[in-house]
């Protein structure tokens, strides 16, 4: 079985952060999420997938030339869930994992596998109950899939961003939303309720915290790959590579991305610093720090 790991999109609600770097390029406890997230896909046995890349496509180029069996698809201009349907030729009967490329969650693979082998479905959409946030909620009853509720109803079931899609879901797909699909459709497609850790990376506040709820998970499991020291220390950073602090400056529960130089008697507590930037004798607290600029959450 393949998969298909959606990253094309613009990241307008992850901005300033996405005018640095695409979602799925978001450094999660110093490793980027793609790169977690292939690694867990592979272990679970799927042979290789497809990746669409358009905004800042040029960025992801050195993480995909350690996957070979990736597939990169390059959107000139973005057609949403139409792109899926790019896979349909190489599926051999077989369905179709689909990840959105903002959200982290141990994708219980084998589970979907099992819903939609014992069902006969067409597809298997993954679902939590409702967090709170501005997501949509669907219409299910006894595991099906009935539809999407109105925007404004905020109890139920929402979409976690996985969705295991059979060849014939995969090759009819004409609407940029993929529900728009399933209405006209009219397809049987099941709904597998999960109930683990899932992170939303999509805006600059819930990526900021989940740093704060991975690393927490992997406090929780001493045989995780940790990185930078993730889970030891207090209060906790979130470093990537290359990223140097002076012995006098003190940084405190930040995000740090790559190749940042933190110098002189700076004191940096809860921001996000991005790629490149370097500070000398700097005070910043509940900051973005950018290249092109300082911004709020």
């Amino acid at each position: 079985m393949k998969f298909f790991y959606l990253a094309g999109g613009y990241g307008n609600r992850a901005q300033p952060l996405s005018f640095v770097k695409p979602k799925a390029l978001f450094p999660l406890c110093g490793e980027p999420l793609l790169e977690r997230i292939f690694r867990q896909l592979i272990g679970n046995g799927l042979t290789g997938g497809f990746i669409n890349l358009h905004y800042r496509h040029q960025d992801f180029l050195p993480v995909l030339s350690g996957y070979s069996k990736v597939r990169v698809i390059f959107e000139k201009e973005l057609t949403g869930s139409r792109v899926i349907s790019c896979a349909a030729t190489s599926l051999g009967g077989k369905p179709l994992l689909v990840v959105n490329g903002d959200v982290y969650l141990d994708v219980p693979v084998s589970a979907m596998q099992d819903v939609y082998r014992k069902t006969g479905a067409d597809g298997v959409l993954l679902v939590r109950h409702h967090s709170g946030s501005a997501y949509q909620t669907l219409r299910c009853r006894q595991g099906r899939y009935l539809g999407l509720n109105s925007k404004n109803h905020r109890q139920g079931l929402m979409y976690t961003g996985v969705a295991l899609m059979g060849p014939r879901l995969v090759k009819e797909i004409e609407e940029m939303n993929f529900f728009a699909t399933l209405e006209r459709l009219k397809t049987d497609v099941r709904v597998l309720v999960y109930d683990g850790v899932w992170l939303d990376l999509g805006d600059p506040r819930s990526y900021f915290h989940a740093n704060q709820q991975f690393e927490r998970q992997l406090k929780r499991d001493p045989t995780a790959d940790v990185q930078n020291g993730a889970v030891k220390g207090v209060p906790v950073n979130f470093l990537s590579s290359g990223v140097t602090i002076s012995s006098t400056s003190r940084v405190e529960e930040s995000i740090v991305w790559e190749g940042v130089c933190i110098e002189g008697s700076s004191l940096i507590r809860r921001c996000i610093v991005t790629t490149g930037v370097r500070l000398v004798d700097s005070v910043y607290e509940d900051r973005i720090i950018t290249e092109r600029g300082i911004f709020d959450f």
